[in-house]
């Protein structure tokens, strides 16, 4: 494996170690510290980009079988959406911080439980894992270490903590997408010791891919692992609702957007995602008094424009929307948990996020939008253009309502407010990566 690798998941197993240690003893700088190691990790990162294409292969002895075999291949799609997974979770190591550092009535102090710091370093090594996988059983492999870090998060610290049948159901849901990897891998005429690149994986193969991306993408039908209305201390619950969308995100693009996807899987996917946008702005809507709420709704409606750009546009139109899911509702999710402590800037950085997920000018989603809207029209798919943009509407007032609802909060005299600095430089950089 290219030491660049190495370096990299050693950098998130210390900050692991490091971090659950020092959060055990109470250190008032753990999660600052985790922020440190995050941000060392994306200084890595970045210096590997000169290195691009990277690739790593694992040998076997002939006639030999050892363990499951990693073929690993970093493009310019998954070193961009890793370098964002990892803005995230320093993202959120900072939230935490704010967190703890503030008081008074409406919050109170937040003191995260020491397994909080591993688990996120271990959502995000696994989610890298899934983003530079090449192969059938190296996707395996990444995705049920991600499937078994996701469970921890929400059996350990989400409202349900405890509740292992509710667990236990949206855990195994998750996991229907290995059975479709495996059913891919035995169409595809690998064994466990096979390693055979996307690019020459069957038709077949594509298509099973293809349903445990959906999964994990969270697309309508496909959705149940979603914790909609468990309550998980911020800001950890954009990690739930946004990593999975990170793994099956990059996989749908990598098979989605290939010539073998005929017509009529290109109408199914389109169906179901009409279903999902309807389904998802309804729900926001429904919770249009609790922002937390609202936001994975978004979520649920945000995903399928990703699909419809990766079937009826390309994977460069569909990474760029990837990119803008990931920064603005990211971005959403962290405002909404410091909305007490927002001032001006903070919001006027929150509706760019808003511009971003409307596709408007200057924004990375426009090209990839316009093109998507224009190939409709050149087939005479009008009504389902219209039809997309009514919807999306709606969900766009769901999205603006969390900026501005806030924004008029009164905060009590005797609420203590804490230093927006650090705050305001994470939510700047999202920003800047949207437009």
């Amino acid at each position: 494996m290219s030491i660049f690798l190495v370096l990299f998941l050693l950098l998130l197993t210390a900050g692991a170690a490091i971090t659950a240690l020092l959060a055990y003893r109470r250190h008032k700088y753990s999660s600052l510290i985790g922020a440190a190691i995050v941000l060392a990790t994306l200084i890595l990162w970045v210096i590997v980009k000169a290195q691009l294409p990277l690739e790593s292969v694992s040998k076997s002895e002939p006639g030999v079988l050892t363990a499951p075999l990693w073929h690993f291949y970093i493009g310019e799609l998954s070193w961009g959406l890793s370098l964002i997974t990892l803005l995230l979770a320093a993202g959120i190591f900072v939230a935490i911080d704010v967190w703890s550092r503030a008081s008074g009535p409406i919050k109170g102090n937040y003191q995260p439980r020491w397994q909080v710091f591993p688990l996120i370093f271990l959502m995000v090594g696994a989610t890298n894992l899934a983003l530079w996988s090449n192969s059938l059983i190296t996707l395996i492999q990444s995705w049920t270490l991600f499937i078994i870090a996701w469970s921890f998060v929400f059996g350990a610290i989400g409202s349900y903590a405890g509740q292992w049948r509710i667990i236990l159901f949206r855990s195994c849901f998750l996991a229907t997408s290995l059975i479709f990897l495996w059913l891919a891998n035995a169409s595809n005429g690998g064994a466990i010791s096979t390693v055979t690149a996307i690019p020459d994986w069957t038709s077949e193969a594509s298509y099973w891919a293809l349903l445990a991306a959906s999964v994990f993408l969270g697309l309508i039908l496909l959705h149940w692992w979603r914790p909609f209305e468990s309550t998980l201390p911020p800001p950890v619950d954009s990690l739930m609702h946004l990593l999975p969308v990170v793994c099956g995100g990059w996989l749908f693009i990598q098979v989605g957007s290939g010539a073998g996807i005929d017509a009529g899987v290109r109408i199914i996917i389109t169906l179901l995602c009409l279903l999902g946008l309807l389904t998802g702005a309804t729900m926001a809507w429904i919770n249009i008094k609790e922002p937390r709420r609202r936001l994975p709704y978004l979520v649920l409606s945000y995903v399928n424009i990703i699909a419809l750009s990766t079937v009826w546009v390309g994977a460069e139109a569909a990474g760029a929307e990837m990119q803008v899911l990931l920064l603005a509702l990211g971005g959403l999710f962290l405002f909404s948990s410091w909305s007490e402590w927002s001032g001006r800037w903070e919001r006027i950085i929150s509706y760019i996020f808003v511009a971003a997920l409307a596709g408007l000018p200057l924004t990375n989603s426009f090209p990839g939008r316009v093109t998507l809207y224009k190939n409709w029209l050149q087939e005479g798919q009008v009504i389902l253009a219209i039809m997309v943009a009514f919807i999306f509407a709606t969900i766009l007032g769901a999205a603006l309502l969390i900026v501005s609802h806030r924004a008029t909060e009164k905060i009590g005299a005797d609420q203590r407010k804490v230093d927006n600095l650090e705050y305001g430089a994470v939510l700047a950089i999202f920003a800047i990566g949207v437009i």
